[in-house]
């Protein structure tokens, strides 16, 4: 599983027309039904890999591995030579984080890497009008069609074509999965080649689920293998028409299964053009991936068959707004408005963000008023109307506001903060410092949601608040969340996360229910609620939930891991070492050899006893050696100025960083300094009488590399020894390729003394060449 940000990513068709020249094979026809069959499904494949992250592995006389994100999303080449990345419409980069940052590679690179790109495209753009079905199989989860063409010329290797699905796929659709044949870019072109020319291609893909990862293709199969008493369930029938197309998309998207269901709203399409309902649903769904344009095109569609649909003209002005043209978005909502003066509450609301954000504050104010009229429990409608009375300095309308938003929703943390900022300014600090009491310290205003954020973004936040520390923070925003969309179950996840870390097992575990209750397929959140049920002192509880995260992805290494942990703990020796053993032979890097011979090692081994992995990072220029209570977590291609992160136990974690700003070795010291002084300010989160103690905090030699060497702990009044507390937290900094390069290790929540011995011993073996 990979590491991602959001559960629904930007997704478009990627643009192949005009790119390079399809493959001909210009042969004469035979097999027709066999042909019917390879050109629908490429067909579908590569409307299907236009739509999710595409993963391909090619095998020429030289190997690389290509992965491309869609909606105008980054490529990335991986070879011998080293890893290569560009943004939409930009040039190669020798880059590690998606060309977030990088060197220019020189024309004879870039012409290499553009010509592999031709070849992967050329794979799902060939067009044999003579193939032959040579074997069919069942193997491994999975249903497999093969299928050959002749060569293009005279001595060139046959086409090869594999096709694939799962066995619980009950539909007639089948993804290209691998391409043999011999191919050479002749210009802008992909040409017939001889056979000392060959082409070796693997398909595959990886796609976003909630809490912002990426399930690889198996994995996402895996989740999708349906019940015993569901083996007919609507997204595995054959449609016949464009009302099943139109209801089976419907289907596959609220199953997840986003870039299928655009398939099948455009199949919709093609059947019946007629069909507003099915362009405004491939319009939602286009949008829900930030493919904005395609959108906005749908829509225009849906209009102009059904001009009258005020929900088609509300959700275009929304699209419009994403895309940057508020104007335009201003007169969508004006018009969804006209067409259903009564229920248009969302419309106003919407058109009062928008209004608000042209800086039109006495527009937003009128739209705010007629939202709440139409709908007078909308506490977020209540909260944007106070600050703008606030800012126009109406304090008394302001605070009024604030204790409506409050009155419906008491766990509105930023209406508590709002109306104390509006107390204050009016000097009542008596009323100021009640209000605070709901919110902490005061937020700074970057940390305030605005009036116009979306679930995603109020999770996303979320998640950041958490990673730093702030999980009053993360649960306010997770709560907003909730509030916005209570059947959202990536909220309830990740305030489960939030809960457990602030020790509160149970309510953690009401939240991971609620998120399985609400249709959550992530193996994750029963592995999690096991977690968080053996902290509750309930080892049969979390066998039962690591049992069913198994089932769910029976290759869960950490699952097995942790319900050998909870087997031990009920004294079954046996169940123990067997899924020990098992983990170890899924993931070698998360249970070490001597944690499988004596399941006792499952705890913080001092000083790094137990054996671990070496990590190698940046092109193997970086080492780091990671205990084995220590795993590394999965890559997130959205943030790819995070080359790595790891988990420990008990929410200890780490993380390089990369390329966030420049930084070189003259000004290290001056960036230490800087850093010292933002922490020395203190954190919310720390107990009263309490303070950051720092370890040190100066510059130090590495291998010959300057490096800030930065370490802290929160101590007590009074108080000098440390070994027992909790935050533990060390840093090391340093100036690479101009770059800031940084290294950080924490302890977080737990306390044991070894775990600062561990992480000690990972600082210490951290290496770095140039």
């Amino acid at each position: 599983m990979h590491a991602r940000i959001s559960q629904s990513g930007p997704i478009k068709a990627f643009a192949l027309s005009g790119l390079l020249g399809c493959v001909l094979i210009l042969v004469q026809p035979s097999h027709a039904q066999d042909a019917k069959f390879v050109a629908d499904n490429l067909k579908y494949s590569h409307d299907f890999y236009s739509n999710v992250h595409l993963v391909a592995i090619a095998t020429l006389p030289r190997s690389f591995a290509y992965d491309r994100y869609p909606s105008d999303g980054p490529e990335r080449i991986r070879c011998d030579d080293g890893t290569f990345a560009r943004q939409h419409g930009k040039a190669w980069l020798r880059s590690d984080d998606w060309a977030e940052t990088g060197k220019p590679v020189n024309k004879e690179t870039a012409r290499k890497l553009d010509d592999w790109v031709k070849l992967v495209y050329a794979a799902l753009n060939v067009a044999p009008a003579t193939v032959k079905l040579t074997d069919t199989s069942e193997a491994d989860g999975r249903t497999q069609k093969v299928f050959e063409a002749p060569a293009g010329i005279r001595n060139g290797l046959p086409i090869r074509l594999t096709f694939a699905k799962p066995l619980y796929d009950k539909s007639d659709d089948f993804l290209l999965h691998g391409f043999t044949a011999s191919l050479r870019v002749e210009g802008d072109k992909v040409v017939p080649a001889g056979a000392s020319n060959p082409v070796k291609l693997s398909f595959g893909y990886l796609i976003s689920v909630q809490g912002g990862y990426e399930l690889s293709e198996r994995a996402w199969e895996d989740l999708q293998v349906p019940k015993a008493e569901d083996k007919n369930r609507p997204a595995d029938l054959q449609p016949k028409d464009a009302e099943a197309y139109l209801k089976r998309g419907n289907e596959r998207w609220r199953n997840g299964e986003l870039a299928a269901a655009i398939i099948d709203f455009s199949r919709s399409i093609d059947l019946n053009p007629r069909q507003a309902d099915a362009y405004y649903a491939r319009g939602l769904a286009k949008n829900a991936n930030g493919d904005r344009k395609g959108a906005i095109s749908d829509y225009n569609q849906a209009i102009d068959l059904n001009p009258k649909n005020f929900d088609y003209y509300n959700d275009r002005g929304i699209a419009k707004r994403a895309s940057g043209d508020i104007d335009g978005a201003i007169a969508d909502y004006t018009r969804a408005i006209e067409l259903n003066p009564k229920g248009a509450d969302l419309a106003y609301y919407n058109r009062a963000v928008a209004k608000n954000t042209k800086g039109d504050q006495n527009g937003a104010l009128d739209d705010y008023n007629h939202a709440i009229e139409l709908n007078p429990k909308n506490a977020n409608a209540y909260n944007n109307r106070g600050n703008i009375k606030k800012a126009k300095g109406d304090f008394d309308g302001a605070i009024a506001d604030f204790t409506s938003a409050i009155g419906l929703n008491s766990n509105l943390t930023v209406a508590h903060k709002n109306r104390a900022e509006t107390k204050r300014a009016k000097g009542d600090a008596a009323g100021a410092a009640e209000d605070l009491k709901h919110t902490g310290q005061p937020e700074s205003e970057e940390s305030q949601p605005r009036s116009d954020q979306t679930v995603a973004d109020l999770v996303n936040r979320g998640i950041e608040n958490g990673k730093k520390g702030d999980l009053d923070g993360a649960l306010a925003d997770f709560d907003r969340a909730i509030e916005l969309n209570p059947k959202d179950d990536a909220a309830y996840y990740n305030r489960a996360q939030a809960k457990r870390l602030k020790k509160d097992a149970a309510g953690a575990i009401a939240d991971y229910t609620r998120a399985i209750e609400l249709g959550s397929k992530n193996p994750a959140a029963y592995n999690n609620r096991g977690n968080a049920r053996a902290e509750n002192n309930d080892p049969a509880g979390a066998i039962a939930d690591y049992t069913h995260a198994i089932e769910l992805k029976p290759d869960y290494a950490r699952a097995y891991y942790n319900r050998a942990v909870a087997k031990e703990a009920k004294r079954d020796a046996a169940g123990a070492a067997a899924d020990f053993k098992h983990a170890q032979e899924l993931d070698p890097e998360l249970v070490s050899k001597e944690s499988v011979a004596d399941s006792s090692s499952n705890r913080v081994a001092g000083n790094g006893g137990a054996a671990g992995t070496i990590v190698s990072l940046l092109d193997g220029k970086l080492e780091i050696d990671i205990p084995p209570d220590f795993s590394r977590d999965p890559e997130d291609p959205k943030n790819p100025k995070t080359p790595a992160k790891f988990s420990g136990p008990d929410s200890a974690w780490g993380e390089v960083l990369r390329g966030t700003h420049g930084l070189t070795p003259e000004k290290l010291e001056g960036y230490l300094k800087m850093r010292v002084a933002e922490y020395s300010k203190g954190f919310k989160w720390l107990p009263k009488d309490s303070h950051l103690e720092w370890l040190k905090k100066e510059i130090v030699t590495i291998d010959g590399r300057k490096w800030a060497d930065w370490r802290y702990v929160p101590m007590l009044k009074g108080k000098k020894d440390y070994s027992h507390n909790p935050v533990y937290t060390r840093f090391l900094t340093t100036s690479y390729t101009g770059q800031l390069l940084e290294i950080t290790f924490t302890s977080n929540l737990n306390t044991n003394p070894e775990l600062k011995a561990e992480i000690d011993h990972i600082m210490d073996s951290v290496h770095l060449e140039e």
